[in-house]
């Protein structure tokens, strides 16, 4: 097996993602129109990833809003819906409805 230094140099005309921007990207490919999250400074790379993406957000008061919002949406339009939480108890608040989605 070569390892050649051609292999394992980095392509230098690309440009490079933050990982904050790659939920977007993926976020933009599955067709996202939404993003309900509750504003806070975990998430703030996050939302400046969004601005300009084309993709909007609703700012809601509570984590467990954010997720059934999502969930409601999906429902109610037939695409994906998306929330954002905060770590550590947001991301358990918002659980509570990525439960519900999955259970129905």
């Amino acid at each position: 097996m070569s390892t050649s230094g051609s292999s394992l140099r980095a392509d230098r005309g690309r440009r490079h993602h933050y990982a904050s921007e790659c939920p977007t990207l993926l976020t933009v490919a599955e067709g996202v129109e939404y993003v309900f999250r509750i504003p806070g400074e975990e998430t703030i790379r996050f939302v400046d990833a969004l601005n300009g993406s084309g993709i909007r957000y609703a700012m809601v008061r509570h984590e467990q809003a954010a997720s059934f919002m999502a969930e409601i949406y999906g429902q109610l339009t037939g695409r994906a819906g998306m929330c954002s939480a905060a770590r550590g108890s947001g991301a358990i608040l918002a659980g509570h409805g990525v439960r519900v989605a999955y259970s129905e």
